[in-house]
């Protein structure tokens, strides 16, 4: 579990590292699925990478979320003495 300030901590470079991901991916399919050269690849997946970044970043702040989920007290299944009164 992280906490939420390394959740912050860890969000610049999660979604850069998902970023990146992302360029390679779209650069190797525009390669071999479309006969594109390299440099070509790269400049289009480049750009393409741009708008999908709407994507990326949401869903890597909704995966850091859900790894920084409060579990402050753990559920023991015993009763807390003097609550409630």
């Amino acid at each position: 579990m992280l906490t939420p300030a390394q959740a912050r901590l860890a969000y610049l470079p999660t979604a850069l590292t998902a970023q990146a991901l992302l360029v390679a991916v779209v650069a190797a399919l525009l390669n071999q699925w479309f006969a594109l050269d390299a440099k070509h690849a790269w400049l289009v997946s480049g750009i393409v990478s741009v708008p999908a970044a709407m994507f990326v970043m949401p869903a890597t702040g909704a995966l850091l979320a859900w790894l920084s989920r409060d579990h402050i007290v753990p559920f023991t299944g015993g009763k807390i003495p003097g609550a409630g009164q």
